[in-house]
């Protein structure tokens, strides 16, 4: 799959996509920025407070991984690793 570009972030926070995946769960991680990509996806990166990774999902739910060249879509991210 093609690597986009990481563009400017978006400061205003974004929950609902980590919501709607973990629920209340989401009390343990910060938002950290939202991105703009190329194809207009909006992909929100948040990050869990005790282990420091990162979860990265665009509004409509998809599981996203920052390479270090850009956004690559995750096919799928069970629930208990996030």
């Amino acid at each position: 799959m093609e690597l986009l570009e990481k563009p400017d972030p978006i400061i205003e926070p974004n929950w609902v996509p980590l919501e709607e995946m973990i629920g209340a769960r989401c009390a343990e991680y910060m938002y950290i920025a939202g991105y703009q990509l190329e194809d207009g996806t909006v992909v929100h990166a948040y990050k869990q407070i005790d282990t420091r990774k990162y979860v990265n999902l665009s509004d409509d739910g998809r599981s996203w991984q920052f390479t270090g060249d850009g956004y690559q879509e995750v096919r799928e991210i069970p629930v208990e690793r996030a």
